[in-house]
């Protein structure tokens, strides 16, 4: 036999070594034929003389099948409209404040935020059941009469989100800014 044909032959070993394996690979599992185990490492092919054939002829191996990667999990383990502070407390309030101020209104610099700190600090202390006898001023923006917070929710007696939607939207209509407002109180002990 000749070296060309013995090379033709050591080849369509090698295919048909590497059908049988691609087939036993995608074979159903519930086929009834029987399952052909698929080889472990890298295969050799090897002619009916008993010699390897050379590395570049050599079957390789199948790829490791793995089960997809599960995606990232979020790092926050709480969702972002939801308040890192407890229904009630005052951190809880101010953080509502700022984020509907940065959301609805684009006051996003922190000298805005102080001004409305220190403004509903010094009208309320940041209390939704806030009341001043002398005035009826309700709630943590102090509404006269309270009842106007209506038209930011039904539960403007014990909201504070509500009241503080209203309190922003009263601040931006007559004032422009919690600055502003601020100012205003400064120099007239009210806004």
């Amino acid at each position: 036999m000749t070296r060309r044909s013995e090379q033709r032959r050591l080849a369509a070993v090698a295919v048909a070594a590497l059908a049988v394996i691609v087939a036993s690979t995608l074979a159903p599992a519930d086929s009834e034929a029987a399952p052909v185990a698929a080889p472990v490492g890298p295969v050799a092919v090897v002619h009916a003389l008993g010699a390897p054939l050379p590395p570049t002829t050599a079957a390789k191996p199948a790829p490791k099948r793995t089960a997809p990667k599960p995606a990232a999990k979020a790092t926050s383990a709480r969702p972002a409209s939801v308040a890192p502070y407890r229904v009630g407390t005052t951190g809880y309030a101010k953080w509502w404040a700022r984020r509907i101020m940065t959301k609805t209104y684009h006051w996003s610099s922190t000298g805005q935020y102080q001004c409305l700190v220190r403004l509903w600090q010094r009208e309320s202390n940041w209390l939704v059941s806030a009341y001043n006898r002398g005035s009826g001023a309700t709630g943590i923006p102090q509404a006269v009469p309270g009842s106007k917070m209506r038209s930011a929710g039904s539960d403007w007696r014990t909201n504070a989100v509500t009241q503080i939607r209203w309190g922003l939207g009263y601040i931006k209509h007559v004032y422009g800014s919690p600055c502003g407002a601020w100012n205003h109180s400064q120099a007239h002990g009210w806004y």
